[in-house]
């Protein structure tokens, strides 16, 4: 898994060329911050300049977080869907899939894309309403949050 996530991560080097994003450091940062929790980082997607938001997906899992225009560390993770078993090579494949990259840019087709693989939403009592992108419910707290909360 660790060489198809690197394999990915040059990939995406070609496709992806920000200047407000140091894009091999930020994989570097976060890939490490994942890898002390035990996942493998495979596929990372950035927002647009102003916004710098990222769609992070692991073996695990898929997360979102926020950065400054540098990101210095990891503070926070965001989960948007747990896959039900850890990737395999093989369901792994489809983030190696032709013209992915271009889509990192469309938060909706990249969860298209992740929907694919089996498994769900998982963060305590909360629940989301309309997707990954949708606003999210907790019925406990008696709270709506318009962002994914943070992990619990």
């Amino acid at each position: 898994m660790k060489e198809l996530a690197k394999q990915i991560a040059h990939d995406s080097s070609k496709y992806i060329n920000w200047e407000y994003c140091n894009f091999e450091r930020n994989w570097e940062i976060i890939s490490n911050y994942l890898s002390d929790k035990g996942e493998i980082l495979m596929l990372l997607s950035i927002g647009k300049e102003n916004d710098l938001s990222y769609i992070i997906v692991t073996d695990h899992n898929v997360y979102h977080t926020y950065s400054e225009k540098e990101l210095k560390t990891v503070r926070s993770l965001s989960p948007l869907y747990t896959f039900e078993q850890p990737l395999t090579k093989e369901s792994a494949k489809i983030l190696t899939y032709k013209y992915i990259h271009l889509t990192l840019f469309k938060p909706k087709t990249i969860e298209d894309f992740i929907r694919t693989i089996p498994g769900s939403y998982k963060n305590g009592a909360w629940r989301q309403l309309n997707g990954f992108f949708g606003l999210y419910i907790n019925h406990e707290t008696e709270r709506v949050c318009v962002y994914p909360p943070e992990l619990e």
